[in-house]
C-alpha cells in the first residue's frame, strides 16, 4: 500500500504555522502519592535477622574450623576415646549383668565390669589385669585410699562368690549391684 502525503494549505486548522502549541488543560501529570503507593512493611532483606544470617558465617567459620580440628585430634587419641566411653560401657555391662541367669555369672560380670572400666581409663588391656594391678593403677592416679579399698573388697567378694558358691556373699546380689554402681560413679569422678 502506498501512502501519499501532500502539503496542506496555510488556513487549515491542523497546522499551527510551524509552531507547536501545548494544550495544558488536557494533560494530567502522574505524581506518586507517598501514603498510597509505598508499603510500610519492611522487606525481608532489610530485616535485622536477615543481615545477621548473611554476616554470621564470616564470624562463625573460624570457630567451626578450630572445633573440627580439635575433635579430629581427640578422636585420634585412642586412650582418651576409651576413657570417655568407659562410664557408658560400664552402665550397659551392669544392666546386662542383671539379666544373667546364675549368681556365679552375675558376680563374674560385675568383677569384669569394674576391671574393664579401670582398663579403659588407663588404656590397658583388661585381659591380664590382676586386682593388684588395678589397685596400683588407681594409686598412680591418686585415687582416695578408701575408694581403692572398697573397689578391692568388691572384686574379692565377687571372686569369693564365684569360686565358693556356698559362701554367704552370693545371697546379697542386689547390694553388690548398688555397691558396684557407686564405686564406678566415684571412680569416674576421680579418674
Amino acid at each position: 500500500m502506498t501512502l501519499k502525503v501532500f502539503r496542506g494549505e496555510a488556513g487549515d486548522p491542523g497546522s499551527g504555522g510551524g509552531r507547536l502549541r501545548t494544550a495544558t488543560a488536557s494533560i494530567a501529570y502522574i505524581k506518586p502519592i507517598q501514603s498510597a503507593l509505598y508499603s510500610s512493611v519492611t522487606r525481608v532483606h532489610e530485616k535485622g535477622w536477615f543481615v545477621f544470617m548473611m554476616v554470621a558465617p564470616v564470624f562463625f567459620l573460624p570457630g567451626f574450623i578450630l572445633l573440627r580440628r580439635r575433635l579430629a585430634r581427640r578422636s585420634g587419641d585412642v586412650g582418651r576415646v576409651r576413657a570417655g566411653k568407659a562410664w557408658s560401657k560400664a552402665k550397659k555391662r551392669l544392666v546386662a549383668a542383671r539379666k544373667v541367669s546364675t549368681k556365679v555369672e552375675v558376680h563374674e560380670s560385675i568383677a569384669r565390669t569394674i576391671v574393664e572400666f579401670v582398663a579403659d581409663h588407663f588404656n590397658r588391656s583388661p585381659a591380664g589385669l590382676t586386682y593388684d594391678a588395678v589397685e596400683n593403677l588407681l594409686v598412680s592416679r591418686a585415687v582416695h585410699q578408701e575408694l581403692i579399698e572398697r573397689t578391692r573388697r568388691c572384686l574379692e567378694t565377687c571372686d569369693c562368690a564365684r569360686y565358693v558358691p556356698r559362701s554367704g556373699d552370693s545371697d546379697r546380689v542386689d547390694d553388690l549391684f548398688t555397691d558396684a554402681r557407686d564405686i564406678l560413679q566415684r571412680l569416674e569422678k576421680a579418674l
